[in-house]
Formats: C-alpha cells, structure tokens, sequence
C-alpha cells in the first residue's frame, strides 16, 4: 500500500471513529455483549455476558464498571497494510474496565479485574460512553445497584489496587534481581506469585460474595434497548 493511500485510509478511520462515537453519544441507554477474544476482566467477565448500560450523567462511583472509548490514534499510525486497516475500521474500540480512582484533575482510572497493572491511560469525559448497572448471564440479570453491590464493587477496587502496587513492587524486585543474575535472562521471580496473589483474591471474593451482593431483577423484554456494538473486557 502506497503512503498516500494509507494515509487516506487512516483519515477515513477517524472519521468513521468519530461519526461512530457521536452517534453512540446520542444513546441514554442500551445492551452490549462481552467479547471473547479478551479476559481483563475475569473472574467477573468470562465472555458471552450481556451488559446493561445507561448514560453517565456524573462522576462514576469508586468501583462502577464503565464502558468507554479507547484512544487509537497510535494504533492507528503503527497500521501499514490493508488487514491491520481493515481489522481497526472493524473494531468498535469500546472497553469495560472498573473504576479504581481519579487523577487530580478528575479523570477516571480504571484497570480490568484479571490484568495485572492498572491502565495505562486515563478515560477523559468524552471518551465515557455509560455505566453498567446490570448483567446478564444465562437468562439470569444481576442488578449492580444497592448498598451491598456498591459495597461488593468498592471492595474489588481495593483488591485491584492493591494488587497493582503489589505487582509493581515484585517488578521492582525482579529488575534487582536480574541486575544480579544477568546469566539466568528475565525470570519472574517475584512478578508470578504477586500475579497469582491478585487472581487468587479476585476468585475467591467473587466466589463468595458476587450472588450475595448481587440481587436478581427481571427486565422487560419488550422494551430492551438496542445494542451498541460490543465490548472488550
């Protein structure tokens, strides 16, 4: 593919990306399907499950799931043929990640549930598409609203962030580590059993406490909003 056409190409994704993202824009509410090509957010998010979101029309809470936008500009540029062009004009580019805290000016940050380090960037205002109040899993909705569910979700953010730290601790370690055992080349020495840690907390919590912090609610099915794409976990 030549430069020009390339670039051409590029410029058209944007503007796809762009007319996509305001029609989204215009939504109060809708469903959108978990991907299963992604597991970031596991234990809670397996793939196949069907998100119920509605507009965030505030600041998400400590721990609410959102759904947004990612920033791919870069991406974009690092495409140089028609299958990495076609792949990304194809991708929705929407995430569901949790809330894990705020920046000094505001913005959200966020980090899946089953990845080891928080997000590396933080989700600007225009970028939030909604938050999940509800999911559903083999015909059974499990409502993400109440005391004890925003109570469940506070708790798996602390898990989360509390796990990242611990991670990037082990990282630190590690890189002592191989400063010294150079031979041995690059060993998870301490980055796999901080890594099991945090999965392990995350599977036990959701064992235990997921059904008894989350209330079952009927929807109607009749009135269901329409999908708006789906959503990478």
């Amino acid at each position: 593919m030549s430069d020009d056409a390339a670039n051409d190409r590029k410029q058209r994704l944007r503007q796809a990306r762009r007319l996509t993202r305001e029609a989204f824009a215009a939504l109060e509410r809708g469903t959108m399907p978990v991907s299963r090509a992604t597991r970031s957010m596991v234990p809670l998010l397996r793939g196949g499950e069907l998100l119920h979101w509605r507009r965030a029309h505030q600041k998400p809470a400590l721990g609410a799931l959102v759904i947004f936008h990612r920033k791919a500009d870069a991406r974009l540029d690092g495409a140089d043929d028609d299958a990495d062009l076609g792949r990304l004009l194809t991708e929705q580019d929407l995430t569901v990640h949790r809330v894990i805290g705020f920046d000094a000016a505001g913005r959200v940050r966020t980090k899946g549930d089953g990845v080891a380090r928080p997000d590396f960037y933080v989700v600007q205002a225009e970028q939030l598409l909604g938050v999940v109040f509800a999911i559903e899993r083999a015909q059974r909705v499990f409502s993400l609203e109440g005391r004890a569910a925003r109570w469940y979700a506070r708790l798996v953010a602390g898990l989360s962030v509390a796990g990242g730290t611990l991670f990037r601790l082990a990282e630190a370690i590690d890189a002592g580590l191989r400063r010294v055992f150079s031979p041995f080349g690059k060993r998870w020495w301490a980055r796999k059993p901080a890594w099991w840690c945090q999965r392990l907390a995350q599977e036990l919590v959701h064992s235990a406490l997921f059904r008894a912090c989350h209330r079952r609610i009927a929807l109607d099915r009749t009135q269901r909003p329409e999908s708006a794409g789906e959503t990478r976990a």
